[in-house]
């Protein structure tokens, strides 16, 4: 029975902070996000309310460092990736099709790039010192 209520805190918990991600997401796109610092922000945090909800469970360290780590190395590739693909969708502007993939595909990257990838870095550094923390009072000798 404790089981239960766990696993529906939990899910309760995740779907308050996805609905409160897609308020601030909403909020943002009302507003307009082209120079506007307060839309912004609430681009960031929807992003970090959204990695949060599938994060929150994490008791450990180490699945926090892997994704420090992946996310560390995704922000240059993805900036390349985003050149690469505005290069290509320039060069190809004669062919709608080819050159609106690798518009979309530069769009894609550079949200990541700029937005859910230093978002996730934050987070998961939180998240790693507050998990190495906890484990290391945890598995310390008494006395």
């Amino acid at each position: 029975m404790n089981k239960i209520k766990q696993w529906s805190n939990e899910r309760f918990g995740r779907i308050v902070l996805i609905v409160l991600a897609a308020l601030a997401l909403g909020t943002a796109l009302l507003m307009g996000v082209s120079d506007n610092i307060p839309a912004l922000v609430l681009v960031y945090l929807a992003c970090g309310l959204l990695i949060v909800a599938f994060v929150c469970t994490w008791r450990e360290p180490q699945p926090f460092l892997k994704m420090l780590i992946a996310s560390l190395v995704s922000v240059p590739v993805f900036a390349v990736l985003h050149n690469l693909a505005y290069a290509v969708a320039q060069s190809t502007a004669e062919t709608p099709l080819i050159s609106g993939f690798f518009d979309f595909l530069g769009a894609i990257s550079f949200v990541i790039a700029v937005v859910i990838a230093p978002t996730a870095v934050v987070i998961s550094a939180i998240g790693t010192i507050i998990t190495a923390l906890y484990d290391r009072g945890r598995h310390q000798p008494a006395g």
